[in-house]
């Protein structure tokens, strides 16, 4: 780009030029004022872009925003259009997102490159705690032998509410059928943790008070009264059978009773 200065004397009708036309780079001259396309070399760690006050900024495409990569923004072949994609920064391979409070507690979210795997923890003076995983590398054929998700702490399953009688916390296990099993509390009235199957109903089953139930649940708003209680399977016969066997697979008659 040239600049080229000209001035219009008072009454000329017309302009004259001061001196020859100069290049000019309106790049170097808004250095470190203005964002360029190419980007920019911050030499400052206070630099940044937004506002001063108490106003969001907002950054708006027609299909998404990239951040630290090029390219689309999203793969049309496995994905919907993604509003925010994320690459890595430098020369490291995985991606990921990290969370500051004021108070300097941290969060972060890591894709490993490597593996596909997600992963999501907090990191305190000690290091990284509280992990959880999603492991994205297991071959179809072996997944019932690795896990998939894998957890550094406890889980916390929460019911609807108090006065819920069907809504307390527990997982529900898939096999080829959806909603196949259950693990986890009894109605809130009951007070039994137990194993749900779609097709028999609870099989096994504690009380709050230490009763152990089989094919039995306690009546609504009452304890068991005895400390181990077996019932017939709602499929194979009325009568509860009591039996011990081997690792072999040899049953002892002696040591069987029904009822």
């Amino acid at each position: 780009m040239a600049l080229k200065t000209e001035v219009a004397p008072a009454g000329s009708g017309g302009f004259v030029a001061l001196g020859e036309a100069t290049r000019f780079d309106p790049k170097a001259a808004l250095a470190g004022i203005c964002w360029v396309t190419t980007g920019n070399i911050v030499t400052e760690a206070t630099d940044f872009i937004g506002t001063t006050e108490a106003k969001a900024v907002t950054i708006k495409s027609g299909i998404g925003v990239l951040v630290n990569r090029q390219g689309p923004v999203f793969n049309p072949i496995f994905f919907s259009p993604a509003d925010i994609e994320i690459g890595n920064a430098g020369a490291g391979l995985d991606t990921s997102i990290g969370m500051v409070t004021q108070n300097n507690k941290r969060a972060r979210i890591d894709l490993v490159q490597s593996t596909g795997d997600l992963t999501f923890g907090t990191f305190g003076g000690a290091g990284t705690s509280n992990i959880f995983s999603f492991f994205d590398n297991r071959p179809i054929a072996t997944r019932n032998a690795s896990p998939l998700m894998d957890f550094a702490n406890r889980i916390r399953s929460r019911a609807a509410g108090t006065a819920a009688t069907d809504t307390s916390g527990g997982m529900w296990m898939d096999d080829e059928r959806a909603l196949a099993s259950y693990v986890g509390r009894g109605d809130n009235q009951n007070n039994f943790s137990g194993f749900f199957i779609s097709d028999s109903g609870w099989t096994a089953l504690s009380h709050d008070d230490g009763a152990f139930m089989i094919n039995r649940v306690p009546l609504a708003g009452t304890v068991p009264t005895a400390e181990l209680l077996i019932g017939s399977r709602p499929v194979g016969g009325g009568s509860s059978v009591l039996a011990w066997e081997t690792r072999r697979g040899q049953r002892w008659p002696p040591f069987s009773s029904r009822f």
